[in-house]
């Protein structure tokens, strides 16, 4: 081959990695489109929420949460069962708080507790992961035959929901979550969430549907469905948890 000839096949090998490079997204894009997914940034807006528990040989639990979120702020109301009726839950930063009707004070909760099944108050209450973690490392994989992106997230500050967190998203434009393993602070995977479905809600693409499974007994899985997304004007005053059982429902 002439020198011309292989300066020429370089120069195309060079200008393609680069295409290739540029194409790529970035590890931040990735999360920011999954946050977009559960989200509208910095605009509030509210969402439904009914999740049911399943095991084996027993009845599922479920029940109905409405969901405010203003920034970092998140609101649950409880809609259902008719024994939890009334409660409310307010996430302010790091801080969260729990109202039961018929007590006089209000409870100091963790994200880390459990609501039902395998979703705990953080996964409700969690709109984003972009405000709670970083991507440490990012690689393309093969998930279940697809071409992937597997990012690992790590926790910016203590306070957050879980230790370390796995994230697949699919290469192929728009990029949408496939799975997530979610990792306690010692390194133990507690859950595995599997996202099932994405629908259009006002002209947004959100997720719709995720299954979480139990990492030490499979057959215990929680299934969250989301409906109801819409952007909302809201008054910051309602997200203080001395107001929390003066909630209007």
């Amino acid at each position: 081959m002439s020198l011309i000839k292989l300066g020429s096949a370089t120069l195309l090998l060079l200008l393609t990695t680069i295409l290739a490079a540029a194409a790529e997204p970035d590890a931040n894009e990735l999360l920011q489109r999954f946050d977009q997914l559960r989200g509208y940034g910095d605009q509030g807006f509210s969402f439904v929420i009914e999740n049911s528990s399943h095991q084996p040989e027993k009845a599922p639990h479920t029940n109905r949460l409405k969901v405010r979120v203003l920034s970092d702020l998140s609101l649950v109301s409880f809609l259902s069962p008719e024994r939890e009726k009334g409660r409310a839950m307010l996430k302010d930063g790091k801080n969260m708080w729990l109202y039961i009707p018929g007590t006089r004070k209000v409870i100091r909760v963790t994200p880390a507790q459990r609501l039902i099944g395998q979703a705990s108050n953080g996964d409700v209450m969690g709109t984003t992961l972009s405000g709670q973690y970083q991507v440490a490392a990012k690689q393309a994989v093969q998930w279940q035959q697809q071409s992937s992106w597997q990012l690992s997230l790590q926790p910016l500050q203590e306070g957050a929901t879980y230790g370390r967190i796995e994230l697949w998203l699919s290469q192929q434009s728009p990029a949408m979550p496939q799975q997530a393993e979610f990792y306690s602070r010692s390194g133990k995977l507690l859950k595995t969430a599997i996202y099932e479905e994405v629908s259009e809600f006002n002209g947004h693409e959100k997720l719709a549907r995720i299954k979480l499974v139990d990492a030490v007994r499979p057959q215990h899985y929680t299934i969250m469905n989301f409906s109801e997304y819409q952007p909302e004007d809201l008054d910051a005053a309602i997200f203080n948890k001395d107001a929390l059982q003066y909630l209007d429902f």
